[in-house]
């Protein structure tokens, strides 16, 4: 199946779905160890595939549990310059809040086997709203909704600089 990252003329776009996942108040994220920022866990959208089933196929593959959607959180589009490489980048995003049901205990043992086998530049870790609140979490609109949950779907929107 092919991907939906397209690479033109000092262009790319990108479609993601992402998984925001909770366990007793604590939030599944990325941990980035050499920048010391943390970004959540997420999947490049495939040609063809929906974004739901996306981010259903990332824990899959990442965590081997069948987990369900339970709501679309937020949509983000936003646009980076990267000056040094000539190349801009225009990605859009899905969070959707994932429902475990009963396989907490099965994701903790798939974190715990990835954290030890994988790159250790990169690492899944549980945080905490003091933790989320005191660290840098990218993108920041990220942390904005782990702080301050809405019912409704938000929708940011990082404009290209003209």
């Amino acid at each position: 199946m092919e991907d939906t990252n397209v690479m033109e003329m000092k262009q790319s776009f990108l479609l993601r779905s992402v998984a925001v996942i909770e366990v007793n108040k604590h939030y599944l994220m990325m941990q980035q160890v050499l920048d010391n920022h943390y970004y959540p866990v997420s999947t490049q959208v495939e040609a063809g595939e929906v974004s739901e089933q996306a981010v259903l196929r990332l824990l899959k593959e990442t965590f081997g549990i069948q987990a369900q959607v339970e709501r679309l959180l937020m949509i983000e589009e936003s646009f980076n310059t990267y000056p040094q490489m000539h190349q801009t980048h225009h990605e859009v995003a899905f969070y959707y809040r994932i429902d475990l049901a009963d396989h907490e205990t099965a994701l903790a043992e798939a974190i715990k086997k990835y954290n030890q086998q994988k790159n250790p530049e990169r690492q899944f870790i549980w945080l905490d709203q003091s933790q989320i609140k005191a660290n840098q979490i990218v993108p920041i609109c990220y942390q904005q909704i782990l702080l301050e949950p809405k019912e409704h779907v938000r929708i940011f929107r990082d404009r290209p600089q003209a």
